[in-house]
């Protein structure tokens, strides 16, 4: 490589250093004791550097505050602190991407920036981010004994100095690095044992100040999510539906919970004037405040079209034309509305939700409501003819079961088979002869469940059960 070691009193040799490269150039004078210098040079260096690195410290100290200043102008002020100290020519800070791949954060010339593309040594830089020690040479282009890379040579450098900032940041959970780098083409110029000390104290200002906005971000972050779920928590305790005390023919029971922040889940149920109980199940793509309000927006509208019609498949219609000028790509939401009669009909419609199920008291058998092959609300137009199921007879002692895909997408624990709708229906098969009430059958549903996973949830998961008294 071209830089080489360069004899010198081992009181004075910097440890993890790439020393300069031997030059026929007269050496400089000699430096002055480090015993008595902080950074090496004249005692008007040392203050002025030392006044830099404490005006640094108030830099670096107020980004980190609620007075923080952007980040790329806080890196692009130390850049210039390093160019102008050491007087080189060009400062950079360069950072390696999670690919290996290297980017240009700053590129100064003198406090001004220099074009994005600016060339500097890739070599250089490449090695010091593998072997992490520090380069400080000077470059003699007629010393046959180095091996200078062709980017130096075509660049016409003759000094160059650069470190490594170990966990300048972190994204997606990888610690990236990257490295300060300064050089000069002027002949005269050389890097002393001071710029490179003082450039190191510098180095440790910008990795704080980059990991200051990471953890600034972070709490930013934070308290988002936290503030979203606290609004997709109020919204879904505002559309949680009342208890149902007294009806006459039906009572009802749910369990709902989100497997992250957020639900994308809904269920409601309303008793209509004339004693129908209509009761609806639903599944919005994606999750937190977006698919709340989506959420939101669709059990409105079905409550509001309930009071006015009472055939599923035209007030889906309306719910569908409502909602699909506000659903972006790639959303949409599945839903079953079923309404139970005081004659004990069920009128249903399944629009590409999972297919309820219907155990009979009498037979002590479960078989799947028929999926009339409906499309997610947000996959159709104003034209698609909504079908609505066959009307059934719900007798008494009966109980319909809703779900979301939380229970049929669930896997068994350490293993990646699903349970699947028929594993659903053998839950329903095995629980519901020994549950007297809804109550009963959807905290026996959902031990069942947890059983099975290990205790996880694999998705949002909601389970509603509707039961036609006896008397």
């Amino acid at each position: 490589m071209f830089w080489r070691k360069k004899e010198r009193p081992k009181e004075e040799a910097t440890p993890a250093v790439r020393p300069a490269a031997p030059s026929p150039r007269p050496a400089a004078p000699a430096a002055q004791d480090t015993r008595s210098s902080f950074l090496l040079g004249s005692d008007l260096s040392d203050r002025q550097r030392l006044d830099a690195l404490f005006a640094a410290i108030t830099r670096v100290t107020d980004a980190g505050s609620t007075r923080g200043a952007n980040l790329q102008d806080l890196l692009a002020y130390l850049v210039d602190l390093a160019v102008e100290f050491t007087r080189a020519e060009r400062g950079f800070l360069i950072e390696q991407q999670a690919d290996g791949s290297l980017e240009t954060r700053v590129a100064r010339s003198r406090a001004a920036d220099l074009p994005p593309r600016t060339r500097w040594p890739q070599s250089l830089v490449r090695r010091l981010l593998d072997d992490g020690q520090a380069v400080c040479t000077q470059i003699d282009p007629d010393n046959e004994q180095l091996d200078l890379g062709s980017s130096i040579i075509d660049m016409k450098l003759r000094a160059m100095m650069a470190v490594r900032l170990d966990a300048l940041r972190t994204v997606d959970g990888q610690t990236l690095r990257g490295v300060l780098y300064v050089d000069s083409k002027q002949v005269s110029r050389t890097f002393a044992a001071g710029d490179l000390r003082f450039f190191q104290t510098l180095s440790a200002f910008i990795a704080i100040a980059a990991r200051n906005a990471d953890y600034r971000a972070a709490l930013v972050q934070k308290a988002q999510q936290d503030r979203e779920l606290e609004i997709v928590r109020s919204i879904r305790d505002d559309l949680n539906p009342a208890p149902i005390v007294h009806h006459p023919l039906y009572e009802v029971a749910a369990w709902a919970e989100a497997e992250d922040l957020a639900s994308g889940d809904y269920y409601d149920w309303l008793v209509l004037p004339d004693g129908r109980l209509a009761v609806q199940c639903g599944d919005v793509t994606g999750h937190g405040v977006g698919s709340s309000l989506i959420m939101a927006s669709a059990t409105a509208a079905t409550r509001a079209y309930l009071h006015s019609d009472d055939d599923p498949a035209r007030i889906v219609a309306h719910v569908s034309r409502d909602l699909a000028p506000h659903l972006r790509t790639k959303t949409h939401l599945t839903c079953f509305l079923g309404i139970f009669g005081t004659d004990g009909m069920l009128r249903a419609l399944n629009a590409g939700h999972t297919p309820p199920l219907h155990w009979r008291k009498a037979t002590q058998a479960v078989d799947a409501m028929p999926d009339t092959h409906n499309a997610a609300i947000g996959f159709v137009d104003e034209s698609f003819d909504w079908q609505a199921a066959a009307p059934r007879v719900i007798e008494p002692g009966d109980m319909v079961i809703m779900t979301s895909d939380g229970f049929t997408e669930a896997r068994a624990q350490g293993s990646d088979d699903q349970l699947g709708e028929e594993g659903f229906a053998q839950l329903v098969q095995r629980v519901a002869p020994t549950c007297a009430t809804p109550g009963a059958v959807v905290e026996a549903l959902r031990s069942a469940l947890l059983e099975y996973t290990g205790g996880r949830l694999w998705d949002d998961t909601t389970l509603v059960v509707v039961r036609r008294k006896t008397s």
